[in-house]
């Protein structure tokens, strides 16, 4: 059985869907659904949180460590969105944290793969210190250079879900269609 750790923020987690459809709208868990029977895809989004240390560092969430002990082969990793807040964003610290974290994946024994996903379009205007166009320049230029650096594939869901703003809930969250979208892209870039 193939191991599949889906890394990252509220979008990872499912937020965008209500929590009683959460473990089955969620993007992993669709994933699972497509992958089937040979793979375990399991989630480890931390709502709120970040790359960069000091605020809601993924490196210091209870997901973190149970994504580091599930041991999986292939270790999916998205976040972004949250260190793109005005208060927060250091594109240098992004990038220097990110690189640290995938760093911390790729040094364990069962780790085969791992791949940097870009974070969604942004669509929302409304959320306190959001800004998307830091959102959909800054960190998409952030997560490219860390994977050419590291020599990482990327998953791109700023092209998949720009022109699409019916795929969220809030602008910012994938709802039930945003996710099953994610998931195929993911499903067609792994399988």
């Amino acid at each position: 059985m193939v191991k599949i750790a889906c890394i990252g923020d509220s979008i990872t987690f499912g937020y965008g869907i209500a929590p009683q459809d959460r473990r089955r709208y969620s993007y992993p868990a669709i994933l699972q659904r497509l992958l089937g029977k040979d793979y375990q895809v399991a989630n480890f989004g931390h709502n709120g949180a970040t790359a960069v240390t000091g605020f809601d560092a993924y490196v210091d969430q209870f997901e973190y460590q149970l994504s580091q002990e599930f041991a999986a082969a292939i270790d999916i990793v998205m976040l972004g969105t949250n260190d793109a807040q005005n208060i927060y964003w250091d594109a240098s610290a992004f990038q220097s944290a990110l690189t640290k974290l995938v760093n911390s994946y790729q040094s364990l024994p069962t780790t085969k793969q791992v791949y940097l996903m870009q974070p969604p379009a942004c669509y929302s205007q409304d959320l306190p210190g959001m800004e998307p166009n830091i959102n959909q320049q800054v960190v998409y230029r952030s997560v490219q250079a860390v994977a050419a650096q590291l020599g990482l594939p990327v998953i791109d869901l700023f092209a998949l879900t720009r022109g699409h703003p019916k795929w969220f809930t809030d602008g910012i969250h994938p709802n039930r269609a945003g996710n099953q979208k994610i998931a195929q892209l993911i499903y067609s870039k792994i399988k």
